[in-house]
């Protein structure tokens, strides 16, 4: 009986041992700027319409690396503000959200990696109907997914992600940031 619980402490430690001391296990934070489009506000086709359908998207993010395979974060995503004008209106939209997301991690050398992530964000959406003095809000909660890649040196990261949010309609972005690892 000895001999057993021996090893099933050993086992235990080992595998511990294994996913602990990875080289990037760990808290990480980061930031992100990058580039966001809604979809279908640029198929509305009156040719006395203006339509601004993209915007810069802020992320801002904190996470954890749980081993070199599988990591999870919290974000918040400013993705701006969108405008549809015509002779007789003017609507102006603002969405922004927060969410978790898990990550999978595929490593390609030291430096370099690629991942892909799924999660759940809850949206907030404000718009406003200039000319007709009338305006609302929207939220829910519907998932989000992505892919990126990095580049790490040190503690620093320098990553890519190509994410699409589902809000009422999809929005799209592209972005460029900083993680830091401690």
């Amino acid at each position: 009986m000895k001999k057993v619980i021996l090893g099933l402490c050993s086992i235990s430690v080992v595998v511990f041992n294994i996913s602990v001391s990875s080289a990037d296990a760990g808290p990480y934070i980061g930031g992100f700027i990058g580039k966001a489009e809604v979809d279908g506000l640029s198929d509305i086709g009156e040719s006395d319409i203006s339509v601004d359908d993209s915007d810069t998207v802020y992320k801002f993010l904190v996470g954890h690396r749980v081993n070199d395979h599988f990591a999870i974060e919290a974000f918040y995503a400013d993705h701006g503000e969108y405008s549809v004008r015509s002779s007789i209106f003017s609507v102006n939209l603002d969405a922004s959200s927060v969410g978790v997301a898990a990550l999978a991690i595929a490593p390609i050398s030291p430096s370099f990696e690629l991942h892909g992530k799924l999660g759940v964000h809850a949206w907030d959406s404000d718009w406003e109907v200039y000319d007709l003095n009338y305006g609302g809000s929207d939220s829910g909660t519907d998932f989000m997914f992505g892919v990126g890649m990095s580049y790490r040196e040190g503690p620093v990261s320098l990553r890519i992600d190509l994410e699409r949010y589902d809000y009422d309609t999809d929005v799209d972005t592209a972005s460029l940031g900083l993680i830091y690892h401690f």
